[in-house]
């Protein structure tokens, strides 16, 4: 892995220009979400492969309550940045359904 911050590789932010003024106050700052995304993937190193439900679970118990919409948006900027990859869909959502199981993305040799 490159020791790009995170945050700099992102380059469309939640709120457009068209969004209305609430919005755009509901974004949160650019260190927040390097904060949790750094985070999520400390969680799939230290876990191994996990659903969003999963992820949700142990950033909770380590970090305090975050939303899991937070956890999935995060969790797909990490996935167009190649930080994170879509491993298989063996995963189950705690209602029983097939669920993708997300896995830090590992350099090729």
């Amino acid at each position: 892995m490159t020791a790009t911050p995170i945050h700099d590789s992102i380059t469309a932010w939640p709120a457009r220009d068209r969004d209305p003024s609430t919005s755009h106050a509901a974004v949160p700052d650019r260190p927040t979400v390097a904060l949790v995304q750094a985070r999520i993937l400390a969680t799939l190193d230290q876990h191994g492969p996990a659903t969003h439900d999963e992820i949700h679970d142990w950033y909770t118990l380590r970090h305090g309550y975050v939303s899991e919409q937070n956890i999935r948006t995060r969790t797909s900027e990490l996935h167009k940045t190649w930080r994170v990859v879509a491993l298989d869909r063996e995963g189950r959502t705690f209602s029983g359904r097939r669920a993708v199981r997300w896995a830090v993305r590992r350099e090729q040799a």
